[in-house]
């Protein structure tokens, strides 16, 4: 049986590993913010939160796609993934 994955095309350098970052990111902000500002949580506590649900969202996102028919599980994504977090982390850090 042939390896589906061996057959995809998944740059390193491409627009879609751009909107994992970019996702990831805003996700974790946006947890952030309503961990913070309106569930009146601290940003210490609410930090890995918000990081735990953008990359479980990443994670679940890469499992529906495995699932397709030719779909694949992306380390690549992940990683861009977790990039972006660690961006929304400096961020929130600052």
């Amino acid at each position: 049986m042939v390896n589906s994955q061996s057959k995809v095309k998944d740059d390193w350098i491409a627009i879609d590993k751009a909107q994992h970052f970019s996702y990831s990111c805003l996700i974790s902000l946006g947890c952030q913010y309503i961990l913070v500002n309106k569930l009146d949580n601290t940003e210490e506590a609410s930090l890995p939160i918000s990081s735990a649900l953008s990359l479980g969202a990443g994670l679940l996102k890469e499992l529906n796609d495995s699932r397709g028919k030719s779909g694949y599980f992306s380390l690549k994504d992940i990683a861009a993934n977790i990039a972006g977090i660690t961006l929304a982390m400096i961020i929130i850090r600052q």
